[in-house]
């Protein structure tokens, strides 16, 4: 590719990741994975974390759709590491929230709720950045927050406490 020819790695990882959005997209999970497990290898060389943090939450997805939620997990966790490395609490929050669905998706429904109440806090405290006036922390991804949330409440045997916390989504 040109990004190759020109000694471009963050332009070949970035081409990876959306190479691997794209076949996710279309249902070629296999394919996906080869593309961002690159886009993976090519972000730990050049250390660009960002970067980095979104393509270990986009590889837990992919695994996530392919029903390994436990390997899902382990990317989460990566993400919400290097998020926290550099101060990112959206990408903290995000995680959070994505771990959480995996945790529910393997009935652990206890800590499903705790990963919910986590992602919920950074939410909030989020709300005065710049981050969320601009949109990047939108009223859906809240209100998926609070529904999930309400969910594994509902699983543990607290209705009316779900009720309540469905009521605020």
């Amino acid at each position: 590719t040109l990004c190759e020819k020109l000694g471009d790695d963050d332009g070949v990882a970035r081409a990876n990741s959306m190479l691997g959005l794209v076949h996710q997209e279309w249902k070629n999970l296999d394919k996906a994975k080869v593309y961002l497990e690159e886009a993976i290898k090519i972000y730990l060389k050049t250390g660009a974390k960002f970067e980095l943090s979104n393509g270990y939450n986009n590889l837990g997805v992919l695994h996530g759709m392919m029903g390994n939620n436990e390997e899902a997990l382990k990317y989460f966790v990566e993400k919400y590491r290097i998020s926290s490395e550099f101060g990112d609490t959206t990408g903290m929050a995000e995680s959070s929230a994505n771990m959480a669905q995996a945790a529910l998706q393997m009935n652990s429904n206890e800590e499903a709720i705790r990963q919910f109440n986590v992602a919920l806090r950074l939410m909030k405290a989020n709300r005065s950045s710049a981050e969320y006036a601009s949109g990047m922390l939108d009223s859906d991804r809240l209100a998926m927050m609070y529904l999930g949330l309400a969910d594994a409440l509902t699983r543990t045997g607290k209705a009316t406490r779900a009720l309540a916390v469905a009521d605020s989504a």
